[in-house]
């Protein structure tokens, strides 16, 4: 009676821990994905202003290449963050999850984007003004996945803004968490621009 006593109390809480583990790990997805999506919605809202035209943005976010980790760090430690310790993900982000309730952005493959190049439609004739603007509301967003630092105080990714050969922009961005959620960092990073 006593074994099977012992038998069931471990039994239950080898079953506790194994929901509390999962628990744990679904509360870390939950936090992952909410810090995300808050993270990239501040930045589109900051780049689309008040009047949020519809904007393309690539469904899957790529983890950085090695040489763009090197860029986040000397961002972190230009802006005054030094000796961190980040957290860089190794695999693809699906955006739909993150960002594809905002109203004002569709997810598309980038295989199926085709630019509206301004340098192509002024060739054709097209007025400069009419051009541009007809370019970037074509245009494509690209982000990086987000790399964290290991207190998740910190995150950094990378975007690109294309809108043909010779149009389009980009860089590095540097988030901050704050009493009252993700700030981005007045530190300009590493960017270029066609």
């Amino acid at each position: 009676m006593i074994r099977s006593f012992l038998f069931s109390t471990a039994a239950g809480l080898l079953f506790a821990c194994f929901v509390c583990a999962a628990s744990n790990t679904a509360g870390a997805i939950s936090r992952t994905v909410s810090d995300e999506a808050a993270i990239y919605k501040a930045f589109l809202n900051h780049w689309g202003g008040e009047k949020h035209s519809q904007l393309l943005v690539s469904m899957a976010a790529d983890p950085p290449e090695s040489q763009i980790v090197k860029q986040y760090v000397e961002c972190a430690h230009d802006a005054g963050y030094k000796n961190i310790s980040w957290q860089v993900s190794t695999s693809k982000r699906n955006l739909k999850e993150v960002i594809g309730n905002l109203s004002y952005v569709r997810l598309i493959d980038p295989k199926d984007w085709h630019p509206r190049d301004p340098d192509a439609l002024i060739a054709k004739g097209h007025s400069v003004g009419e051009a541009v603007d007809t370019g970037i509301s074509h245009a494509l967003m690209s982000f990086s996945t987000i790399t964290f630092d290991k207190e998740r105080d910190l995150a950094v990714f990378s975007y690109s803004f294309e809108c043909g050969s010779l149009c389009g922009t980009g860089g590095d961005v540097l988030f901050v968490k704050s009493a009252t959620g993700w700030v981005q960092s007045p530190h300009r990073c590493g960017g270029w621009m066609a």
